[in-house]
């Protein structure tokens, strides 16, 4: 994925590429003005961490913006989203692509993730300024950070 990122970039764009464990990022602090993660989060062990460290790389101003599945927080959209994750999606994304086991781990990913809330006041407690808003359709959630 990173290599067909960076094969998009002009040599112009300010953008530098690399490929970091998110709980240890080899940046200086304060020297990033973004950074931009989709549906990686919660895949990362020690989410305090990697969130610790996104807040030390951003300069002040600086916009953390995570896009993702979280734990839904009323108890029918749980309802309807651990039916849907544990039943229809690993049975028809099995069918489908012959890797069931994929969306089987997809679906405990997301039980164990946060939810927009928790999220929210985990950037806070580092320092950032949270907001968040719902895709459409409504299963996965943008929230931004800024410094």
């Amino acid at each position: 994925m990173l290599a067909a990122g960076q094969a998009k970039l002009r040599e112009s764009d300010p953008v530098e590429v690399i490929q970091a464990d998110a709980r240890e990022l080899p940046l200086p602090d304060q020297s990033v003005d973004a950074i931009i993660c989709g549906f990686g989060l919660r895949n990362v062990p020690e989410l305090p961490k990697a969130i610790a460290e996104c807040a030390r790389v951003l300069r002040p101003g600086g916009r953390l913006v995570v896009l993702d599945f979280f734990q839904p927080q009323t108890w029918i959209s749980r309802l309807l989203q651990s039916t849907y994750n544990r039943f229809i999606m690993p049975g028809l994304g099995g069918l489908i692509t012959g890797y069931g086991d994929a969306y089987r781990y997809l679906a405990s990913s997301i039980d164990a993730f946060e939810s927009r809330d928790q999220f929210q006041a985990l950037l806070e407690t580092h320092g950032m300024e949270a907001d968040s808003c719902n895709m459409f359709p409504p299963v996965a959630s943008m929230i931004w950070g800024d410094r």
